[in-house]
């Protein structure tokens, strides 16, 4: 027997009852069940009774028919009556899941209805009697089963709701001095209370204490509580007569006499208060308060009334989230909120939550070594089982010497000498090179260090200050010594980067309950948030959020630490240990668990229900739960028992090798809060996968009783079957019921569980079609043989095509058997009716079958396919994600309708050159034109002098932003709407105030996706970025707005922004409005077809090797690459996030070099330094755009080892002769630096490995594009570079910073203006805008961003099919510069594209530059 505390012994179970000899071979199960609450809306006129009567021995009806009669008290409480079922066929479809067949079994089903309702709200008690024919006696089904009365509580029909009820309605003696305030709720028809009352302060060392009485709870019928079983856990508390609490209560809900639910929510963790309940003899509910300040405190109590118990749940978690904001201490969310834009994504996470984790504590014991660690790693790799996460459980650390763990203490960050004599590095490297598929590497400890906290002799010790402090008497009592609360934050920071810097990338950190044992109150208002938050801060700094909360239900901790949403979710032990070898402790632990639940779904938690064994004669009750359970699942089995099928039924294996749980996207909690331990029910947890209406309802079913148990489970049981058509899945049969809607009487599921039996049903949604003329319904049901085989799903769609043909497209997380209903698959041919493609590819026939146990279910091995056909994960030009589709369907309706091009005026997708269309359409009035076609400065001054309205300009520049989107796809957010309310209030202020808001008032501005905007998303082009808003705008967006612009759009971006190409898996390809077939560039595509289009005045793009410069040439519009400092990059959405080697730069693009200017001289004069501390306090200097009157320009070709093509020759050409022309000297200047300097910049992109691309693409298993994948993917096998590498790499770049300084100063004696160079013009790209998915071959745009040059760009000419021909007598200056060549090949290939021209500066020189693209705008001006 297993040494446990007394709190931690399971409940005993009621014992099954000894039965007649007769019942032994008759078995009845009813609807609405017996033993349990079945709550009847008030619509209903009547309740259905449905009874199954089932015998192994159909010799006792053979010869009498059976009876069964429905014995209640509907007339009232003491009037019971009888009502006699009659036999019925209705229910005969119903599907009966686990129960035997054939001859040796009858079945009988007998129904009635209870008329009427009670006029006044009521509860009805009812049982069921039944006989073997008239001769027998009558028998109770309570003899035989030990079922309780069931029970109905109907609504009653003179109830009506109203919000205003006052407190005395629903509690009886509220103390006096606890002051109550009516709050609005965030549910609908909810009646919501706050209730606040004092608590003594403290009185050093003692806390203060108050007790204060909220009453007796009026009506009630029966209560539900979650209280502290013992310090660090919760568990549930169920009772029907009175109110009462063996434990302190944080949350007590009672259901009414009328059907509703009382909830009460203690807040605690608020100003060192801690708020619990407790009730008296009398059962009345009493506020515990216990304060640790030195002042009076509060406790607070929320109170929420509504019609079910998730409404009124809802209702208080809800409010209480906003109580424990208002109270938050400002610095540290501050510091968390930026640890989360510069550390941390919750998209980075995925892997984390959903990796198959294994966990050494059970299977290697305490006496942990590295080499049991090897030893059992190896074991799992000899078994095929391949891990996503590893957690090294207790026992790795150095510890002092003593009798138990509770006198050992912590010494050192390092590995203990005896089990690991080369340390945590060696370790992690030998793990990380022997088992690849390892991405996460844990170890464990206690939140204060170890259980007996800090060694006072310790090096730990020697580092930080240390205090003794004494916890509360008990197991763990007594003093020990703890770092103190200054150096908490200190320490853990160091703590946490020492295992980031030995391979250790999360922690698991038990034993958090120890801060709530601190028993005097000066140690607990120092040190229990103190330790929450630095425990926080340094997880989110050094280990990527990457932690799990242990042992921590203690109040204080569910509301500081986990409850706030401004952080990514973190892992949270849920219940209490099972003992493996105690075998009412399982049950115990998964019921707990459901109903802890109840409570951790609001939190900010995804729930840990703990590891297991898969080879324990539980292991399957347990694998289920952990599968419904929408939290991680841990196991921790000896080395060598595996149970290989069921770790396969929990799992499967991605496209990339790794092992992912198939996680519900709801937390899975108890349907029915107020169903006791020993109620001789079945355990229900619900959870769900997908959207509303369209995704899968699941419910797990577990017998944690010790009897045999049947029931019916309903349609209605299932959330959000609301509305439609559903087939009901059985898991460990493979039975599928016939389609059923709610209120059918065949929309039931016979389930019969044995002692320790389980079962998982999942509700399907149908869809139907008509397909030739026929009806027939579809769904899409996941991988078979899964748990939870419909979370593999994370795209879908069904329709019918324009052919007639049924089309089903799924996108599947994971590799396994996909399972698809069809309701008339009988009659179909596998090998004539169906065609399976993968990536468009046919898949073999014999990887395609219909289910052995239902004729309806085609099933498709899609691992098999996968492998047989050497798929490899690749790129995929359509959405790889239904959000993809979500996301592009929402960016469709947010254009208004009468902008919908009409099909007979839309250019076809023959027609490539869409540049004129808003001139001959006819879709734009004049008006719009002129205004559309204005540039920036103009459209400003026409708004200032009032000939056009900010209104009028909005209107008409966001029609033709939408006509750009439907013809090249460049936007990704639209918010027209937004944008024309916010030029309507800037027109009303000009006309009352006189005068313009500021220099940009009135002006649409666009930009780059990667730019914030509160409340709309910043993709990136990244699926896994879809769907989290921005929380602010980013400091540019702010200041432009104070000037008076107004943001309207933002546009696409390629997934990871390095690529010259704009095409993702969430928007798909932007295309080039002057030639379709070729690519606008990138990154910053989708704003210079944007722009180019005349669909935004002034684009802001970004730049880190070229995304303003390419595009805008691409394009042919102007834009400025500024230097660092100049232009706030601050809160904006980025990659190689911390990277500082080499930094983007955010610029405008625009139509004119005027533009430039009124964009950069408007920032400036705003101060940017005051607001981003990157910024350089350097103002618009005026000084700096007087040029001298002769300008010396260096002019190259190439860089001297890759010479540009015909179109960007010609066009270095034209600019010379005309600057010559005008008076200024141009000099050849060959820039040999950039060779070198893009050898520079690609080791600094790559650094990581890759490791950053690949991370945001596997969080939602989309493939990177094929240029990325081959340069920085998983198959490109990058190393990352060693510290040393990196260093010595950016040492290069200082060295090339000093020659290329020389190179342009050594211009001065070949200027004639006693000046070096001006400015060098040459191209951005030896090439003009590229067919699409075309590498580039070579690049000159690195130099710029490496030296942080201020950098122009401006056009000059269009290909000419007839001029930029290849010349028949060229020769290549370089291999690299033949390759070139061939790609370029003929005009042909860049038809209609304009050439546009690069002006570098020095650092710096925005105003020179900027003034100096003013002047070769006038002198050279742009040929086209």
């Amino acid at each position: 027997m297993t040494d446990i505390l007394p709190e931690q012994q399971p409940p005993e179970r009621r014992s099954a009852p000894n039965s007649a000899s007769d019942d032994v071979h008759v078995r009845l199960t009813c609807s609405p069940p017996l033993g349990q609450v079945t709550h009847i809306a008030k619509e209903m006129a009547n309740v259905k009774f449905a009874v199954l009567l089932e015998t192994a021995s159909p010799s006792l009806v053979s010869d009498d028919e059976p009876e069964v009669c429905l014995w209640h008290n509907h007339r009232g409480h003491s009037d019971w009556s009888q009502l006699l079922l009659k036999p019925t066929k209705a229910y005969d479809d119903v599907m009966l899941v686990a129960r035997s067949s054939g001859r040796s079994i009858a079945r009988m089903w007998f129904e009635a209805e209870l008329p009427g309702m009670s006029k006044s709200a009521s509860i009805t008690s009812f049982t069921v009697k039944y006989r073997i024919g008239a001769k027998n006696d009558w028998r109770w089904v309570k003899e035989s089963t030990g079922a309780q009365d069931g029970e109905l509580h109907y609504q009653g029909q003179d109830y009506e709701h109203k919000l205003s009820a006052g407190l005395d309605q629903f509690f009886s003696g509220l103390s006096s001095d606890v002051e109550v305030t009516t709050e609005k709720a965030e549910t609908d028809d909810t009646i919501l209370y706050s209730l606040t009352c004092p608590v003594s302060a403290a009185k050093d060392p003692d806390s203060g204490y108050s007790h204060h009485q909220i009453g007796k709870a009026k009506h009630m019928t029966r209560w539900f509580s979650l209280v502290r079983l013992w310090s660090p856990w919760l568990a549930p508390r169920q009772g029907k007569k009175q109110f009462s609490l063996d434990k302190d209560g944080v949350l007590v809900s009672f259901v009414r006499t009328d059907g509703r639910h009382v909830i009460c929510l203690g807040i605690s963790g608020v100003q060192d208060v801690v708020t619990t309940f407790l009730s008296d003899d009398q059962g009345n509910l009493i506020i515990k308060g216990r304060n640790d300040r030195l002042e009076t405190g509060t406790s607070r109590v929320l109170m929420a009334v509504a019609d079910s118990f998730e409404t009124a749940n809802a209702a208080v978690m809800y409010h209480a989230r906003e109580i424990v904001a208002e109270n938050g201490v400002a610095a540290v969310n501050d510091e968390i909120k930026s640890l989360l834009d510069d550390k941390v994504k919750p998209e980075w996470l995925e892997e984390w939550y959903d990796g198959f984790t294994y966990c050494t504590w059970n299977g290697l014991g305490q006496d942990l070594t590295a080499e049991k660690v090897y030893a059992a790693l190896d074991d799992l790799k000899s078994a095929n089982i391949n891990i996503t996460n590893l957690i090294i459980d207790d026992n790795w650390q150095s510890l002092s010497s003593g009798s138990s763990q509770f006198q050992r203490a912590w010494t050192d960050f390092e590995a203990n000498k005896d089990g690991f004599p080369s340390g945590l590095k060696d370790l992690t490297t030998k793990i990380r090179k022997d088992h690849p598929n390892i991405n996460h590497i844990a170890v464990w400890h206690a939140i204060l260090g170890y259980w007996g906290g800090v060694s006072p002799d310790g090096e730990l010790a020697n580092r930080y200050k240390t205090i003794q402090v004494e916890k509360e008497s008990g197991v763990a009592g007594g003093k020990f010594t703890v770092v103190a609360a200054e150096d908490a934050q200190r320490m853990y920071s160091d703590f946490y980067a020492f295992l980031s810097s030995v391979g250790v990338d999360s922690a698991k950190t038990d034993a958090q309950f120890f801060l709530d044992l601190l028993q005097h109150a000066p140690d607990r208002r120092t040190l229990i948030t103190e330790y929450q938050d630095a425990w926080t801060i340094a997880h989110l700094r050094h280990l990527g959020s990457r932690a799990i909360s242990c042992m921590s239900q203690s109040p204080q901790m569910l509301f500081h630490s986990q409850l706030p949403t401004n952080k990514p979710k973190l892992l949270v032990r849920n219940s209490d240990d099972f003992f493996p070898d105690i075998d009412a402790s399982h049950p115990w632990h998964i019921f707990c668990n459901a109903h802890n639940s109840l409570l951790t779904q609001h939190l900010n938690v995804l729930p840990d229900w703990d590891m297991f064994q898969t080879s324990h004669p539980w292991a399957g009750f347990h694998a289920a739960a952990r599968c419904v359970s929408g939290g991680p699942i841990y196991f921790t089995d000896y080395p060598g028992k595996h149970d290989i099928k069921l770790i396969r039924q929990m799992t499967a294996q991605t496209v990339t090798g790794k092992t992912v749980i198939l996680r519900p996207h709801t937390i899975g909690k108890s349907t029915d809060p107020y169903n006791a331990y020993d109620s001789q029910a079945i355990l229900k947890i619900g959870t769900y996968v997908g959207a509303a209406r369209t995704g899968t309802s699941i419910i797990g079913l577990f017998n944690v009783t010790r009897q045999p148990l049947n029931e019916f489970v309903h349609l209605n049981s299932f959330a959000g079957t609301e509305e439609g058509e559903y087939v009901v899945g059985a898991f460990t049969t493979g039975d599928f019921s016939k389609p059923a809607k709610r209120g059918q009487a065949h929309a039931i599921t016979g389930i019969d569980l044995p002692v320790q039996g389980w079962e998982i049903l999942t509700a399907y949604p149908l869809q139907g079609f008509k397909v030739a003329s026929k009806p027939v319904s579809a769904s899409i049901l996941g991988l078979m043989g899964k748990m939870t085989g419909s979370a593999a799903v994370s795209g879908k769609d069904m329709y019918v095509e324009t052919n007639g043909r049924l089309r089903f497209w799924v996108q599947l997380k994971a590799l396994g058997v996909l399972g698809l209903y069809v309701s008339d698959l009988e009659a179909r041919n596998l090998k004539q009716d169906f065609m399976v493609l993968m990536h468009g590819q046919p898949i073999p026939v014999e990887t395609v079958s219909v289910s052995e146990t239902c004729s309806k279910v085609l099933q498709i091995d899609v691992e098999t396919a996968w492998y047989e056909s050497g798929q490899k994960p690749g790129w995929s030009n359509e959405p790889a994600k239904e959000i993809a589709k979500t996301k592009q369907d929402a960016r469709q309706a947010a254009i208004p309708s009468h902008w919908i091009l009409d099909e007979s005026i839309k250019p076809s997708t023959g027609v490539q050159d869409v540049q004129d269309f808003p001139r001959y359409s006819g879709f734009f009035t004049a008006e719009e034109l002129q205004i559309t076609e204005a540039t920036a400065s103009e459209v400003v001054a026409n708004i200032a002098d009032r000939r056009w309205t900010a209104a009028e300009v909005v209107t008409a520049v966001s029609k033709r932003a939408a006509v750009a989107q439907q013809l090249v796809n460049c936007l990704t957010e639209i918010y027209f709407k937004q944008a024309l309310t916010r030029a309507e209030a800037l027109d009303e202020y000009q006309a009352r105030e006189g005068k313009t808001i500021g220099p940009l008032h009135g002006l649409p501005i666009s930009f780059k996706d990667q730019f914030s905007l509160k409340g709309v998303d910043s993709t990136i082009g990244y699926v896994s970025y879809v769907g989290k808003p921005a929380t602010e705008d980013s400091t540019l967006v702010t200041m432009l707005v104070e000037a008076g612009a107004i943001p309207y759009v933002k546009t696409n971006v390629p997934a990871t922004l390095m690529m010259g190409e704009t095409v993702n898996n969430v928007f798909g390809r932007t295309v080039n409005p002057r030639n379709r077939k070729l690519t606008p560039g990138g990154s910053s595509g989708g704003e210079s077809a944007l722009v180019s289009f005349c669909g935004s005045y002034i684009g802001v793009g970004t730049d880190i090797g070229g995304s303003i410069k390419d595009p805008c040439s691409f394009t042919g519009i102007f834009g400025l690459r500024p230097s660092q400092g100049r232009v706030s990059y601050q809160h904006v959405v980025n990659t190689y996030v911390g990277q500082e080697a080499i930094k983007s730069a955010a610029g405008p693009m625009c139509r004119s070099p005027a533009d430039i200017r009124l964009f950069m001289s408007t920032l400036a004069a705003q101060e940017p330094c005051l607001r981003d501390p990157a910024c350089l306090p350097i103002p618009w200097r005026t000084e700096e755009e007087k040029l001298p009157t002769k300008l010396c320009f260096g002019i190259a070709t190439g860089d001297g080892y890759v010479n540009s093509s015909p179109p960007l020759r010609r066009a270095i050409a034209i600019t010379k002769s005309k600057l010559e022309a005008a008076g200024h000297k141009v000099i050849d200047f060959i820039p040999h630096e950039g060779v070198e300097a893009l050898d520079i910049v690609q080791k600094m992109w790559s650094a990581d490995g890759g490791a950053e691309f690949q991370r945001d693409t596997d969080a939602s298993g989309e493939p990177l594009h094929p240029h990325l994948e081959a340069w920085a993917g998983h198959s490109a096998n990058v190393m990352p570079q060693t510290v040393d590498e990196m260093w010595a790499n950016q040492q290069r770049r200082n060295v090339l910073a000093r020659k290329w300084l020389d190179h342009w100063e050594g211009t001065v004696a070949e200027t004639s203006t006693g000046r070096p160079i001006d400015g060098l013009i040459m191209p951005s790209t030896p090439f003009p805008a590229i067919r699409h998915d075309m590498r580039y071959s070579w690049h000159y745009g690195h130099l710029a961003p490496l030296l942080d040059l201020t950098t122009g760009v401006f056009p000059v000419t269009t290909v000419d099919l007839g001029t930029d021909q290849v010349p028949d007598d060229w020769q290549p200056l370089s291999d690299k510069d033949r390759e070139l060549m061939d790609y370029y090949e003929k005009p042909e290939n860049h038809e209609n594209a304009p050439v546009g021209l690069a002006l570098y500066g020095r650092r710096l020189e925005e105003e020179k530059v900027t003034a100096m693209l003013q002047l070769i705008h006038d002198v050279v001006g742009v040929d086209y």
